[in-house]
């Protein structure tokens, strides 16, 4: 290992909470394809990122890029194989963390429009002040890029419930549905619907 890059013991880090990837997604099936890589190649080959926690922390890094690779290693050394977790540790701030894992992320298949969404609505009243421009311009995107996702985050809760997971709701959707919600005439009913789905024996799944 270089000066900088390091082999340690995945039990020593913990997800970071800004993180575009829901915890619903580091599953075994879910990133089966990435254990069996490791698992045939023997190590791990890309270094998560990470940065060091306070010292009393009950971990001592947080990771910022690596969710998938951190569970596929754990994952390998509960079953007995040798294997340990490949970081780099770097000193960021929370703003600088946010756009590091959206940039590595961000054409990521597998990281639903929603959970993005709703990454960047917290990261825009955490790091920005709420200033849209700002973060746009910060995270080198257009203002009306990021306002699509930003409605998506921002879908009443009862609508996000009437999907049987939220991470089938796509930006288009937000655009649909937001229309509709924009009508005071239609939007009460669109909110009936939602209920009456969630409440039901069946939940809506998105095309």
């Amino acid at each position: 290992m270089t000066d900088h890059i390091h082999l340690i013991d995945p039990a020593l880090c913990r997800l970071w909470p800004g993180n575009p990837r829901a915890a619903r997604t580091l599953t075994d099936a879910g990133c089966a394809e990435l254990i069996d890589s490791l698992r045939s190649q023997g190590r791990q080959e890309m270094p998560a990122i990470v940065r060091p926690l306070p010292a009393g922390d009950t971990h001592r890094y947080e990771i910022i890029c690596g969710a998938r690779r951190h569970h596929a290693v754990t994952h390998l050394r509960a079953t007995g194989m040798d294997i340990g977790f490949v970081i780099e540790p770097r000193d960021l701030t929370d703003e600088a963390a946010f756009r590091l894992a959206d940039l590595e992320n961000r054409t990521r298949t597998d990281i639903s429009d929603y959970d993005r969404a709703c990454a960047y609505a917290a990261a825009l009243g955490a790091h920005y002040d709420g200033v849209q421009a700002q973060m746009a311009v910060r995270m080198e995107v257009s203002t009306a890029w990021l306002s699509r996702y930003l409605r998506l985050a921002r879908l009443p809760q009862e609508v996000v419930a009437a999907f049987a997971d939220p991470g089938d709701i796509r930006e288009r959707h937000a655009r649909q549905i937001g229309q509709l919600l924009a009508d005071p005439d239609a939007a009460p009913a669109v909110l009936a619907a939602a209920v009456a789905i969630a409440d039901g024996d069946a939940v809506l799944s998105a095309p």
